[in-house]
């Protein structure tokens, strides 16, 4: 029996990102709908990240307990996500896409449910950790599904899945305030979201339940002409998302690859910078530029506008551009807008722009690593994928920790704090200056050994763009 190892496209060479028009596959019906259902679900992933921290010191009140414990809400959800990525190539492998999704979306349903209705702190943990369950399970499927998808149009297809995420974390805080402001209670929000998904549920069963029965039609039919053959495989209506089946070695060589540490590092650097950014830009901007409590809250809004925005230009330059080029051309507009912000001391509105610079310049970085990753590890994507996600798990837990013991100075003196809050953006800075160097000594090598360390023995076509 032929030992299987596994495909690494290198840097340099055709990974799908130029690909005929005419090449590009046709989608099922099923697909199709599971596509749909993936930007859905993304957009209520971002309106919950929007509308979560909004609504908690109401749930604390009626709930009548400490706003601290009500915080741990958020934790148990991003322990629910981290759980679903850990179990979601063994899920997604044996349930296929549809059931994979439809699990996806029941246990985000059912969580949502359960935090309208429940009450006490464990029975909401629970809650909250089954809607990171279910979150996570569609963020991890999404990923793996949309490369195999969309193949000519991986980056293009990922960035534009994340943008329903950034729109959602946008509107999250507005619908928050709207209930909020018409003193209706905090369940309205969760109880519209379960009943959000399920809809979605009974979309996607709907439509897999249509598409069976068409095919079952054509299999009926084709079984009639062919003597009761087996359709073709074109006919097929399960599509079981499974990575061609890869020794120990393999694997191996896959974990230890260069491209692949590169990527997660870079995903533990992006997803940790991007939630310090988030979690402390409001703090920074009251501390080093003097803002008003309003002006910091704009400039948050404004981060994730910026972010949302790169990402919809992302969305259209992949199509042009091999994506590593707008990676790079990101990174580099984020490290310089961070260092700019941290030596800015001109008032709110050069502030606020050099907030919404540096959301620029986070937005395409994660949907077009994500596609970096799925493109030159094309028969291991499960597995890659995971591991790249779980990277940035693990750095959202640990950097915006970190930036909080940073930028928390003691004492009441304005000189002091302000000294503390920008030299925790000049540490920002830093690790944002980490990602580009990585990406360049990685996908952009001269001369470097990297460029020997194929692993398949085909011959891909050279980069019409290098």
């Amino acid at each position: 029996m032929t030992s299987f190892k596994p495909t690494v496209v290198n840097p340099g060479e055709t990974s799908g990102f130029f690909l005929k028009k005419a090449l590009a596959p046709s989608l099922t019906a099923q697909q199709s709908a599971i596509a749909r259902c993936g930007y859905s679900v993304t957009f209520l992933a971002g309106l919950n990240s929007g509308w979560f921290g909004a609504i908690l010191p109401s749930m604390a009140q009626f709930q009548h307990l400490p706003l601290a414990q009500i915080g741990l809400l958020v934790s148990a959800s991003s322990a629910g996500a981290l759980t679903s990525l850990i179990v979601s190539s063994p899920i997604i492998g044996k349930l296929g896409d549809v059931k994979a999704t439809l699990l996806a979306v029941t246990l985000a349903s059912a969580g949502f449910l359960g935090l309208a209705f429940f009450s006490g702190l464990y029975p909401l943990i629970a809650c909250a950790y089954c809607v990171g369950l279910g979150f996570g399970l569609n963020g991890i499927t999404n990923h793996i599904l949309f490369p195999r998808y969309y193949p000519h149009r991986v980056a293009s297809s990922l960035s534009k899945l994340n943008v329903f995420f950034g729109v959602g974390a946008l509107l999250g805080p507005m619908v928050a305030l709207a209930l909020l402001s018409a003193h209706a209670p905090y369940l309205f929000i969760f109880l519209g979201a379960a009943i959000y998904t399920l809809a979605i549920a009974l979309y996607l069963w709907r439509a897999n339940a249509a598409t069976g029965s068409r095919a079952a039609e054509i299999a009926g039919e084709m079984a009639g002409e062919n003597g009761g053959n087996k359709p073709a495989a074109a006919l097929e209506v399960k599509s079981g998302v499974v990575d061609k089946g890869a020794d120990t070695e393999g694997t191996l060589a896959i974990l230890k690859h260069p491209l692949l540490i590169a990527l997660t590092a870079i995903n533990f650097l992006y997803v940790g910078l991007e939630s310090s950014l988030g979690t402390w830009i409001y703090t920074f901007l009251q501390r080093a530029d003097s803002l008003s409590g309003q002006q910091a809250a704009a400039g948050t809004t404004l981060l994730y506008a910026g972010l949302t925005l790169g990402r919809l230009i992302s969305t259209r330059a992949c199509l042009r551009f091999n994506p590593k080029y707008i990676t790079m051309t990101a990174m580099l507009l984020l490290t310089t807008a961070i260092f700019s912000l941290a030596n800015w001391h001109g008032g709110a509105f050069g502030a606020m722009a050099l907030v919404l610079l540096s959301g620029l310049g986070l937005g395409p970085i994660f949907p077009t690593v994500i596609a970096q990753n799925a493109i030159r590890f094309p028969t291991a994507t499960g597995l890659t994928t995971t591991l790249v996600i779980a990277s940035g798990y693990v750095g959202g837990i640990l950097l915006p920790w970190a930036a909080g013991n940073l930028i928390a100075g003691s004492g009441t003196n304005p000189a002091s704090l302000a000294l503390v809050a920008g030299n925790s953006m000049f540490a920002a800075a830093g690790v944002a200056t980490l990602m580009p160097i990585i990406l360049g000594f990685t996908l952009f090598p001269r001369g470097f050994a990297l460029r020997g360390s194929r692993l398949d023995a085909g011959a891909p076509l050279k980069d019409s763009k290098d």
